[in-house]
């Protein structure tokens, strides 16, 4: 379940922004299970597994059965209880990115009273299967490709750089947002991760940047788009849809499984922003959700010991 989000090379690159609260859990001194987890800095009475990563949760080996699954969640639960907190909230790992398919912890939470406060919804595709295009994608590759429009893989920092200009410059007019990452934290987890950290670009036939997305490589499992932006000029040529096919026939190529778009929903997942859905499903996938749950700790009401 576990991918390199979870590792302590990631999470460290945080520094000082969360105090972290991670708990391993062992079975006859050897390691069975841990969370990676740090105190919410907004409430510092909340737990989340994990601030700094897009998923959390308990992973475990493919070995936990649905009786140890439980017993380390009530152990987790009654460990941060003891220590004062009030509220625990969990982001489930997506299964696209299990190595093994298994929502263990998903069953146990409802069992044990977790309450579901959010559930996004990501646009993902099966690789290795056909896929359906739309009408309007397979225009916009035909003109993207009549124009000329060029997609590679870069790593230098001008390269990245400019991504992150394009980046802010699209969330600040389309979003009024701000890029999660700055522009050294980009270049960062490049350096601590350059077998899976990829940055896709889109140029013109004249050398101007178009599009890019940064690509997030879980290994085999899948790739996830973690940010694409485009210019008002790139929309207009179609970059992003010849930008992503290309990424997604790469994926395909090196016999990655899934392909992730990220999620198309808003407030916590309650608005469903339909035309980013449409756009990402009109290359020929399907769709996934992500579970968050909310444990309240200061009552032991909602822990069902089994």
């Amino acid at each position: 379940m576990g991918t390199f989000l979870h590792t302590r090379r990631f999470l460290g690159y945080h520094g000082a922004r969360f105090r972290d609260a991670s708990v391993v859990l062992e079975d006859e001194g050897k390691c069975a299970g841990l969370v990676p987890a740090a105190i919410d800095p907004r409430d510092e009475t909340c737990i989340i597994t994990h601030p700094g990563s897009t998923f959390g949760g308990l992973l475990t080996t493919s070995h936990a059965r649905v009786a140890d699954v439980e017993h380390m969640i009530d152990l987790v639960l009654s460990h941060y209880r003891n220590q004062g907190f009030r509220r625990l909230t969990y982001k489930s790992i997506p299964t696209l990115f299990h190595a093994l398919p298994t929502q263990l912890d998903v069953y146990s939470l409802w069992r044990k009273g977790g309450q579901l406060t959010r559930c996004d919804l990501w646009n993902t595709i099966r690789l290795g299967e056909p896929r359906r295009h739309s009408k309007g994608h397979k225009w916009s590759l035909n003109k993207a490709r009549k124009l000329d429009v060029q997609v590679d893989a870069r790593k230098d920092d001008s390269s990245y750089q400019a991504f992150h200009h394009l980046l802010e410059t699209c969330l600040a007019e389309r979003h009024a947002a701000k890029p999660v990452h700055s522009n050294e934290e980009v270049r960062t987890l490049r350096d601590l991760f350059p077998d899976a950290i990829m940055l896709w670009m889109a140029h013109a036939s004249d050398g101007e940047l178009l599009a890019t997305t940064w690509i997030f490589g879980h290994g085999q499992r899948a790739w996830h788009a973690q940010y694409i932006a485009s210019s008002p000029r790139g929309r207009d040529q179609c970059a992003v849809d010849l930008l992503l096919e290309t990424v997604i026939v790469e994926a395909e190529s090196q016999g990655v499984r899934w392909f992730s778009f990220g999620a198309c929903t808003e407030d916590g997942g309650r608005a469903l922003n339909e035309g980013l859905y449409n756009f990402k499903a009109s290359f020929g996938g399907g769709s996934s959700v992500q579970q968050f749950f909310e444990f309240e700790l200061a009552s032991s009401s909602h822990v069902r010991l089994v």
